[in-house]
């Protein structure tokens, strides 16, 4: 009877540390997956005022060539 004791003793505490590892598992899974998140969401900020930066960039060289051709074409006119 100590013996089967002893046994259950034994495989509480085995069943005990496995629901200690499938914790700690769980755990570095979520850190891992709000590190990825963290992550993207950096990456997605980035991607956006660069996105910005090159629009407005492109705004500015359009307004640009589209001052050289109005420049362009009132030379053009005012030539005799």
């Amino acid at each position: 009877m100590d013996i089967n004791l002893e046994r259950r003793r034994a495989d509480a505490e085995a069943e005990r540390q496995q629901h200690e590892l499938d914790r700690q598992v769980a755990e570095r899974a979520r850190a891992v997956a709000e590190e990825s998140r963290a992550s993207a969401e950096e990456w997605r900020c980035a991607t956006a005022a660069e996105v910005t930066a090159t629009i407005a960039t492109l705004t500015t060289l359009l307004a640009r060539m589209e001052g050289v051709e109005a420049l362009r074409r009132q030379a053009t006119k005012d030539k005799p």
